[in-house]
């Protein structure tokens, strides 16, 4: 446990539950169905609990104060995606690609087959949606499609060539696009219709964002070039999409090297530098989590009032923006030639991994994931609802003992 001293005075208690496989916000939920009637099991509830890891800080407006580590992962874990509102999955440098039960924080599927670290992941959306694919590239040149309803590979594409840097679907057509040292254009069965050669440029491209105006920009070092994907389909005579990869134009190069591409309005946003990865998170309030190199991931937002401010109000119908300012665009304009400056204040500070903080997600209103150089998953936990949860499950399990409904 990293222990640090806050820029605030506030104490927190961190649950870590369970103990064994099961390291979950539900275990001791799953303790209690599997006892049953079984009173010997009750007795052994003092064994199964561990010693529970207490930050030494009192944080009363961070809702995430219970966490949970995964241990799946044996080195570096970089990216998290989230598949629904009950799975997501987690891929790093030691080849795997992990797929989480976020409710249960159980292991669902782990799926091998990479012979070097994954480098990028893709959800793809097949037309008739009858099947969750997952597309993951990676440094053996491999892009590998896997049926996450069984956690199987159903397909292995090797005529990328060359380390798949990253991966991006095109929007109302069922096919991708794949970046390295060069790009590609796949159909949504993985048949190549295009390529795009970039011999000529030093640096693989590390980024991509498909834009509201049909065009491609990547980023590559401190590169950006804008590329268009032109619509041959009605040149064949099949329906099948045909299309082709062009360069558009070369924008002026960056200082620093681009760490990020957004889509901000419609308009592509770029993040230079070393700043550290940020997330908004609903819990049920807004927060803006950023996690950096230090191992820490701090929730930025307003302080609650004693009167009902927009933050509070989830019935509402505002921009997460405006909810994370706890100020509405009709509110500042009720004030007209006053200048509203917004100064986010440090609400919280999740302190757990060892190590820098690669990537952090929000998974509903109640959970908030994690992951790092430490080689863990950590999942954050609303620990107010989660007691709440128990609570209930307990009761219920009091008045029907015999589990029968």
């Amino acid at each position: 446990m990293l222990k640090r001293k806050p820029v605030y005075a506030q104490k927190v208690k961190v649950f870590a539950l369970s103990l064994c496989q099961i390291i979950s916000s539900m275990s001791m939920w799953q303790r209690l169905w599997k006892s049953g009637n079984n009173s010997s099991d009750a007795n052994k509830s003092d064994e199964e609990k561990v010693d529970v890891d207490v930050l030494e800080d009192e944080q009363p407006y961070n809702p995430f104060t219970e966490l949970l580590p995964l241990h799946i992962h044996t080195d570096i874990v970089r990216l998290l995606v989230l598949v629904d509102d009950r799975r997501c999955v987690s891929v790093g440098d030691d080849c795997l690609a992990v797929l989480w039960d976020i409710q249960l924080c159980c292991k669902l599927y782990v799926l091998s087959g990479h012979t070097r670290p994954i480098t990028c992941v893709l959800l793809l959306d097949t037309k008739d949606n009858s099947n969750d694919w997952l597309l993951t590239g990676s440094s053996d040149k491999q892009i590998r499609v896997w049926d996450l309803d069984q956690g199987k590979c159903v397909q292995i594409i090797e005529e990328h060539n060359t380390s798949v840097r990253c991966l991006m679907s095109l929007q109302d057509h069922d096919i991708f696009i794949s970046g390295g040292e060069g790009l590609h254009l796949w159909s949504g069965d993985g048949k190549l219709l295009s390529s795009y050669d970039r011999s000529s440029e030093e640096a693989d491209i590390s980024l991509m964002l498909f834009t509201k105006n049909e065009r491609l920009v990547t980023a590559s070092s401190k590169e950006l070039r804008v590329y268009s994907v032109i619509n041959e389909t009605e040149k064949n005579e099949t329906k099948e999409f045909q299309g082709k990869i062009t360069l558009t134009k070369k924008l002026p190069p960056h200082r620093e090297a681009i760490r990020e591409l957004v889509m901000v309005s419609g308009y592509s946003k770029i993040n230079v530098g070393d700043n550290p990865t940020c997330h908004f998170v609903r819990s049920p309030r807004t927060f803006l989590a950023t996690c950096s190199e230090d191992g820490s991931i701090r929730l930025w937002g307003h302080v609650p009032t004693g009167n009902l401010t927009l933050g509070e109000r989830a019935d509402m119908a505002h921009s997460i923006i405006e909810r994370f300012m706890g100020v509405s665009t009709e509110e500042k304009m009720m004030y007209p030639g006053y200048s509203y400056v917004f100064e986010p204040n440090l609400l919280g500070e999740c302190l757990a991994h060892s190590g820098a903080v690669e990537n952090i997600i929000e998974c509903g209103g109640d959970t908030m994931l994690s992951c790092g150089v430490d080689g863990l998953v950590i999942a954050w936990k609303n620990a107010e609802l989660q007691t709440l949860k128990r609570n209930q499950l307990v009761q219920e399990k009091v008045l029907n003992p015999s589990g029968i409904v």
